[in-house]
């Protein structure tokens, strides 16, 4: 996704179809308000910009996540230490994403599928018992 590349109407259908959706810490995270409840989000946040102490909800992307039901997560990484200021930081091509985070994702993500799919195969259960 590019915000200077798609339309509204394309804009609110990516994000009103994604399941997962992993963005760099800025103002497109706002596009999420398109996304269904259970969306994943996975925002990558520099360090610099991370609280202090970490876990606080200082974030207005995790309360409004929160209240629509998305599901969000914080991976800090480290900023590129040649950044030579916060708007340089925030920018995703100055921060320091090593292995260990893509793991982090990767098990969050993995997680979340897990869960969607017991969730499911919980609900056809259901449905069973129901019809029985």
């Amino acid at each position: 996704y590019r915000g200077d590349q798609e339309s509204l109407c394309q804009t609110i259908g990516l994000f009103f179809a994604a399941k997962i959706i992993i963005a760099a810490h800025g103002a497109g995270i706002v596009n999420t308000l398109f996304s269904r409840p259970n969306t994943l989000l996975i925002e990558i946040t520099p360090d610099k910009l991370a609280p202090d102490p970490p876990g606080i909800p200082w974030r207005m992307n995790a309360f409004y996540a929160n209240y629509m039901g998305i599901s969000s997560h914080v991976v800090v990484v480290p900023h590129n230490p040649s950044a030579k200021s916060d708007a340089e930081i925030q920018k995703m091509y100055s921060l320091d994403i090593r292995p260990d985070h893509i793991d982090r994702i990767n098990g969050i993500m993995n997680d979340y599928l897990l869960n969607e799919y017991f969730a499911q195969q919980t609900q056809q259960v259901k449905n069973i018992s129901v019809m029985l």
